[in-house]
């Protein structure tokens, strides 16, 4: 029987070719003496990856299991929370050495702080080092996963994934191009933490920037997503982040972005799958987007630089970091070029100038219906975030002698920014009108909601409906703002002095209307409790207080008296604000 204290003996860290050459009971025990709660998020980690992912297979779970194996190996990259992050060689290094005396930590007298001699020694931030424990743990449940998956399957097919239980040339995990790749997926920096990796690059004091950008190998399956980052070449070298989420744009190029997508087997594997379905999409940071079509692909020397000419518009993705076995550069890396379909920008330029924008309460002519923007608005719900809210536009339809189907024609909101929104199902259900959805008969007038989540701050916008002939309206949109409900807890409250005697306590308050409108103050909205102990619940107690109607940027000076008995503590109300007093 194999003992985890064997195993852990003199090693706080184990290397994945170490892992390779321990039996599944060996690994299983190591696995055991993880903590249950990073057990349980490790787990996820792993699941969230497979979901992004769409694997189903267990020859696929080992498939992604030895990629993060190799993306460890190959950059140091650990799981931390909804990103991921490099451990530098350095504090893997430190890791992976067994204890010596001089890092020893006597936990009779540190206790807790164990970790500060190491990172004191180290030089390095406790956190970092703290990172390399918990990629140890994934490391053993990745190897256990891809050798509990790989036990269900034929030994035939076992041979090729399992590592083996004794040293050998097959067994070793090396950085391998998986001959058949996964899904392309949105990586963790498309979605979340992404401004921080933007921000880190070398960006220049300009308003026009790409931010990220989008593969689609062909037009059926998801898009390879990548951040955008800035970069300067210094001294003929062209810098560049390692991670393979993260592309490099070539600072000031616009006409024809030139971006370097690092070396990685999945970033290579997606190059050589490029023919003439794939397209590319750039969104830059005020929001526009632009498409791009694929129109070459060829492996270019390291000396070449004709690509890097602004003579026409499209769009150049070159494989950057690519090595032989030695670590040399290789002497030829992948190109692609795409080009930029100058229709759809032509096409933009003439609905711009043909396109005549309709106003609010004015019918407009569409196919066989009529439309009219009745009301739009700002609803706020409990369901946003508080900087956000539910844009609500009404559209009266009126069909002539043809049934109509709004749902069947496309409804965007742009706003000032040249942003567009989609409609939302959650918004347009909170309107008071009918469904987009809804089906209008023949010489019948129906009023429907539309919904979108923008900011709560908008103005106004643009309602934009394309019918099925492909014609475009544009409508003008003045939206009124979020509605605010003001009451007693809508005014400023100063709390300026409490007093008692034998037999009464007296409170003194100043209060301000600081709002657009009068506001009346009763005395059920200012209440004491009085006890024993602090924060006593009990009898409320209201004052004698005559209704009084503050007008707007007034205020007013009130003296409050409430029965007393000798209480020591009491909990104070007034318009929704309580504070705790002591009486001594």
């Amino acid at each position: 029987m194999v003992d985890v204290a064997d195993l852990n003996a003199d090693k706080n860290f184990f290397e994945v070719s170490e892992l390779a050459v321990m039996s599944l009971e060996e690994l299983q025990i190591l696995w055991d003496s993880v903590p249950t709660e990073d057990q349980a998020y490790l787990v996820r980690v792993f699941e969230r990856e497979a979901d992004k992912r769409q694997v189903v297979e267990d020859l696929d779970e080992c498939r992604m299991a030895r990629h993060f194996l190799e993306q460890y190996q190959q950059m140091g990259f650990v799981p931390a929370a909804d990103v991921w992050l490099k451990v530098p060689v350095a504090v893997r290094e430190q890791y992976r050495l067994p204890f010596v005396d001089e890092t020893a930590v006597d936990e009779t007298t540190h206790g807790s702080n164990a970790a500060a001699p190491l990172a004191k020694k180290s030089g390095l931030p406790k956190w970092l080092l703290l990172l390399a424990l918990p990629f140890a743990c994934l490391v053993i449940f990745a190897v256990i996963r891809m050798a509990t998956a790989g036990s269900r399957r034929s030994d035939e097919e076992a041979v090729s994934v399992l590592p083996s239980a004794t040293p050998s040339p097959t067994a070793t995990l090396t950085p391998t191009i998986t001959p058949s790749p996964l899904p392309p997926t949105a990586t963790p920096f498309s979605l979340s933490g992404f401004d921080d990796t933007i921000a880190s690059g070398e960006r220049a004091s300009r308003d026009y920037y790409p931010v990220q950008l989008q593969v689609f190998p062909n037009r059926q399956t998801l898009p390879r997503v990548y951040i955008v980052q800035e970069q300067d070449i210094a001294i003929a070298e062209w810098r560049f982040d390692p991670n393979p989420d993260v592309v490099s744009w070539l600072s000031g190029m616009i006409i024809r972005p030139v971006l370097g997508v690092p070396f990685s087997p999945a970033n290579l594997d997606l190059f050589r799958s490029l023919d003439a379905e794939s397209v590319f999409v750039v969104t830059m940071n005020t929001g526009d987007v632009l498409q791009f079509v694929f129109a070459e692909r060829r492996q270019v020397g390291r000396a070449e630089t004709a690509f890097f000419q602004q003579d026409k518009p499209g769009l150049v993705l070159v494989l950057m970091g690519e090595t032989f076995a030695d670590g040399s550069p290789t002497d030829l890396r992948y190109l692609v070029e795409a080009s930029y379909p100058i229709h759809q920008e032509i096409a933009r330029l003439q609905a711009d100038a043909q396109a005549s924008v309709v106003p609010m309460g004015t019918s407009q002519f569409i196919e066989d219906s009529s439309l009219t923007v009745q009301d739009a608005r700002l609803v706020a719900s409990n369901n946003l975030p508080p900087d956000l809210a539910y844009a609500l536009i009404d559209v009266q339809v009126l069909s002539t002698s043809n049934a109509v189907s709004p749902s069947a024609w496309q409804w965007w909101l742009e706003l000032p920014a040249s942003e567009r929104l989609t409609l939302d199902p959650n918004a347009s259900a909170v309107g008071t009108c009918a469904s987009v959805n809804t089906d209008i008969p023949a010489a019948t007038a129906t009023c429907v909601s539309l919904g979108f989540i923008t900011a709560n701050t908008i103005e106004n916008g643009r309602l934009l409906v394309t019918s099925n002939t492909d014609e475009e309206t544009v409508f003008d949109v003045q939206f009124t703002p979020v509605a605010l409900e003001l009451s007693a807890s809508s005014l400023d409250v100063q709390l300026e002095r409490v007093s008692y005697t034998t037999d009464s306590l007296t409170v003194e308050a100043r209060i301000f209307n600081a709002t657009e409108e009068a506001l009346t103050i009763t005395a059920t909205d200012i209440s004491l409790i009085l006890g024993f102990v602090p924060q006593p619940s009990g009898m409320t107690i209201h004052p004698a207080f005559e209704p009084a109607t503050l007008q707007p940027t007034t205020a007013m000076d009130i003296s409050l008296n409430f029965p007393y008995s000798g209480e020591g503590y009491g909990m104070l109300t007034m318009m929704e604000r309580v504070w705790a007093i002591q009486i001594q």
